[in-house]
Order: structure tokens, then C-alpha cells, then sequence
């Protein structure tokens, strides 16, 4: 793996280089260096930054995505209400004048947005517990002490 050296020294282990005399290629190409390892490469890149950062704590990943995406919904779904109620049955934003509340896209988006941040918040729960019993299962810890300080 491309990022094995970071994942050791992460749990405290030491890692360092070993010289080595290169021979010369004698038949075809390197494909090493290609353009199509570049979205492995990245996606294997975002997989460590997760795990380095949330792989404890699913819930502060998930949870600030649902609390962005539900918010948002509700601020929408909320200004609709409010312009339902401010100006009746025919008033309301520019162009929407013959609509009613559910008619309206705008109304499934804020519905799509709040769901969506549901999904993302039970998506975290379910992380965190997944978390738990992996950690309570093996019998470690949720973290490691390199030294004690006396």
C-alpha cells in the first residue's frame, strides 16, 4: 500500500528508508507513472485522511454534514412558510405566484435536504456504534500511549 509508512508510524512504529541499487529496465515501459493511477491514488489519499481523522468518531464527520445539508432545508422550508403566511394564498417570491407551497421544487428540495441530513446523522449513529463494538470486541483501547510520564 502507497501509504503504509504514515499508517505505521501513526500507531508508533518507526519507519525509515533502505538504499537499494536500481538495475536498468531491459525489455518495455514502466506503466508506473501513468495518468490513470491518479484517481486511485486520490481516493486512496481520502481514505487515509478519513481514517486518520474521523475513524474513532464517525458522528463529528457525518453529524457536520447532516447538521449543514438539514439545516439548510429547514432555512428554505422556513422562508417558504414564511412567505406562505406574510403574503397568503397568491403571494409569495417572484414567479411562483400561482403556486401553493407543495407545488413548488423548491418545496422538495428542502425536503430532500432535510432527509438527507437524517440519513447523514443516522449514517454517524450507526458509524459510532460500529465503532464501539469493534473497539469493545477486541478489548483495545480508542487510542494509544506511546510513553507514561513519571
Amino acid at each position: 500500500h502507497r501509504f503504509l509508512p504514515e499508517l505505521a508510524s501513526s500507531v508508533g512504529e518507526r519507519v525509515a528508508e533502505v538504499p537499494i541499487k536500481d538495475r536498468v529496465r531491459k525489455h518495455g515501459r514502466s506503466k508506473y507513472g501513468s495518468v490513470t493511477r491518479t484517481p486511485r491514488v486520490i481516493l486512496d489519499l481520502i481514505t487515509i485522511l478519513f481514517l486518520f481523522s474521523f475513524f474513532t468518531s464517525p458522528i463529528q464527520f457525518f453529524g457536520s454534514i447532516a447538521l449543514i445539508t438539514g439545516g439548510v432545508g429547514s432555512l428554505v422550508g422556513g422562508a417558504m412558510a414564511l412567505t406562505k403566511i406574510y403574503h397568503g394564498l397568491s403571494g409569495g417570491w417572484a414567479g411562483f405566484h400561482a403556486y401553493q407551497i407543495g407545488d413548488r421544487p423548491l418545496f422538495l428540495l428542502s425536503f430532500l435536504l432535510i432527509l438527507v441530513g437524517m440519513q447523514f446523522l443516522m449514517m454517524g449513529l450507526l458509524g459510532e456504534m460500529i465503532m464501539r463494538t469493534y473497539y469493545e470486541a477486541r478489548d483495545r483501547p480508542t487510542y494509544c500511549i506511546r510513553s507514561l510520564l513519571t
